[in-house]
Parts: C-alpha cells; sequence; structure tokens
C-alpha cells in the first residue's frame, strides 16, 4: 500500500453568504477530505477522491434558502472550495503515482 496523507484540506477564500456552518457573511469555509483507503494510482480511487471532494464541497455549502441569491451564493461557494482543493487533490495523485512508478523501478522483474 502506498504511503499518502491521511486528508487534503482547503480552506476556501472568502464566501460571501451565510453556508450551512457560516454565521456572518465573508466567511471562510474549511473542508477535510478523508483519503484513508484510497490508492490514489488508480483510476477507480481517484474517482472515490473526486465523489468524496464533491460531498463534501455540497455539504459545507448547503443553503436552507432556496431563492436566486442563495443559489447563487451557493454556487461561489462550491466553486471557491473546489479551486482550492483542486491543487491539493492533483498533488495527492501525482505524489501516489510517483511512489507507484518507483515501486515498479525498484522491482524491475516482479
Amino acid at each position: 500500500m502506498f504511503k499518502t496523507p491521511a486528508t487534503i484540506f482547503a480552506a476556501a477564500a472568502l464566501v460571501t453568504g451565510v453556508p450551512a456552518v457560516a454565521q456572518s457573511q465573508h466567511e471562510q469555509v474549511t473542508v477535510e477530505v478523508r483519503i484513508n483507503g484510497l490508492d490514489l494510482s488508480r483510476a477507480e480511487d481517484q474517482k472515490r477522491l473526486e465523489d468524496r471532494v464533491s460531498y463534501v464541497i455540497r455539504r459545507a455549502c448547503r443553503l436552507e434558502a432556496r431563492d436566486a441569491q442563495s443559489l447563487r451564493v451557493q454556487r461561489a461557494c462550491e466553486q471557491n472550495l473546489s479551486e482550492a482543493l483542486a491543487p491539493q487533490v492533483e498533488l495527492a495523485i501525482n505524489e501516489a503515482r510517483r511512489e507507484y512508478l518507483a515501486a515498479i523501478e525498484a522491482n524491475p522483474g516482479a
């Protein structure tokens, strides 16, 4: 099994609106995505990570109100968190690929 960080964190840029856990406007939202048990060198586990990321983003940005303004705020929050998480997700996947390739090179006959 490859060593990868147990979690990926993201703190979005300031989010306008009142996300589920936020109490005031311009609240900074932080999410945690667990990657325990995933082998990110495998496409199916990368898809699982993508699903986990989408879930925590939707949950963190969910608003009770369904009016047009609230939906715009929710979409902006989701976009900000997605952009904040993307480099960390990419880094975790690239790290797993490097470890996988290093394991192959270390055992060329395996």
